[in-house]
């Protein structure tokens, strides 16, 4: 059913490294948290607002998964930030 997401993932773990896995995972996310807030702004369906600080942790876990110095977290907060009020949720 799902072979052609095992097959992807073969070939993302084969040909980069974990460190790029969890960056991309980050921005994935983060892009998913501000396009839920906005459909929140949207509809004021409080659902969507739920799904954004969700997805807006996991961000800021795989952002601090992705490297030692915090660049890609900061990165990541601070790209969300622009979208997403700090005391949204």
């Amino acid at each position: 059913m799902n072979d052609h997401l095992l097959t992807g993932a073969q070939h993302e773990i084969a040909y980069k490294s974990r460190e790029q896995i969890e960056e991309e995972t980050a921005w994935k996310w983060a892009a998913r948290a501000v396009a839920s807030y906005q459909e929140f702004r949207r509809s004021n369906f409080h659902r969507w607002l739920m799904d954004a600080a969700d997805y807006a942790h996991e961000a800021i876990e795989h952002g601090a998964l992705a490297d030692y110095d915090g660049a890609v977290l900061r990165a990541v907060r601070n790209w969300m930030a622009r979208y997403i009020p700090t005391d949204a949720f």
